[in-house]
C-alpha cells in the first residue's frame, strides 16, 4: 500500500512539472552598453558647412599669382597714362609744327617779295644813272650780287618750310628719333635762312647804299636837279 502511495506521487509530480514550466515567461535579458542618440527635428534643421583648409603651399602660390597680378594690371595701367599722355604731347607738338609752316610760309612769301620790288627799284635807279651819263658798272655787279642773296635767303627758308612739313610725317610717339632728328636739321636750315636774311640786309647797308650815295654825289656835282633815289630798304 504504501509503495503505491508513492508510486501516484511520482507519477503526479511528472504530470504537474510541464505544466509549471510552460505557464512561466521568459523575459529576454536588457544588455546594458553605450546608448544611441536619435536626431530630433531641432537638431536636423541646424546644418554646419565645414571651411576647407588648403595646404600651406597652396596658399602662398595662389598669394603669389594675386600679388604678380597686381602687379601686371599697375603696369598696364602706367603704360597706358604713359601712352595717352605721349599722344597728347605728339599732337600738341604736331600741331606747333603746323602752325610754324603756316606761319614761315608767310614770312617767306613776304619777305621774297620786299627783297625782289627792292632789286627792282635798283634796276630803276641805274637806268636813271645810265640816262645821266654815269659809271653804274659798280651797282650792276652789286645787283647781281644782291639777287643772288636774295635767292639764297629763299632757298634756305624754303629748305627750313620742307623739313618742317617732313617731320609731320614722323609719329613722335614711334619715331621719336626721327623725328628730333628732322626737328635739329629743321632748327640747322632756320639758322641758315637767318644768316641769309641778315646777308641781304648787311650787302645793302655796306655796299649797295654806299655805291648809290657815290653815283648821287657825282649828279650833284654835275647836275644838281637830277637827283634820283631808291626808296624802301631791307627790314
Amino acid at each position: 500500500m504504501f509503495k503505491i502511495k508513492i508510486f501516484i506521487m511520482l507519477m503526479f509530480s511528472i504530470i504537474i512539472l510541464p505544466i509549471s514550466t510552460s505557464a512561466i515567461e521568459i523575459t529576454p535579458p536588457v544588455s546594458i552598453g553605450t546608448p544611441t542618440l536619435t536626431p530630433t527635428e531641432s537638431d536636423a534643421s541646424v546644418t554646419t558647412t565645414p571651411t576647407p583648409v588648403l595646404p600651406g603651399g597652396i596658399q602662398a602660390r595662389q598669394a603669389v599669382q594675386a600679388k604678380r597680378a597686381n602687379i601686371d594690371a599697375e603696369k598696364a595701367l602706367n603704360v597706358a597714362k604713359k601712352e595717352a599722355l605721349s599722344a597728347a604731347r605728339c599732337a600738341k607738338v604736331e600741331s606747333q609744327v603746323v602752325l610754324k609752316v603756316t606761319r614761315f610760309e608767310a614770312n617767306l612769301s613776304r619777305r621774297h617779295a620786299f627783297f625782289n620790288r627792292f632789286s627792282k627799284r635798283v634796276e630803276k635807279l641805274i637806268a636813271k644813272f645810265d640816262e645821266g651819263g654815269y659809271d653804274t658798272t659798280k651797282l650792276k655787279a652789286d645787283q647781281i650780287i644782291l639777287n643772288q642773296k636774295i635767292e639764297a635767303y629763299a632757298a634756305a627758308k624754303t629748305a627750313y618750310i620742307v623739313i618742317l612739313k617732313e617731320s609731320q610725317q614722323y609719329a613722335c610717339g614711334k619715331s621719336e628719333g626721327e623725328f628730333r632728328s628732322k626737328i635739329l636739321d629743321a632748327k640747322e636750315a632756320l639758322d641758315e635762312a637767318r644768316l641769309a636774311n641778315l646777308a641781304v640786309k648787311t650787302y645793302y647797308q655796306e655796299t649797295i647804299r654806299p655805291d648809290i650815295n657815290a653815283l648821287k654825289a657825282q649828279v650833284r656835282a654835275t647836275t644838281p636837279t637830277l637827283t634820283p633815289t631808291v626808296t624802301g630798304t631791307p627790314e
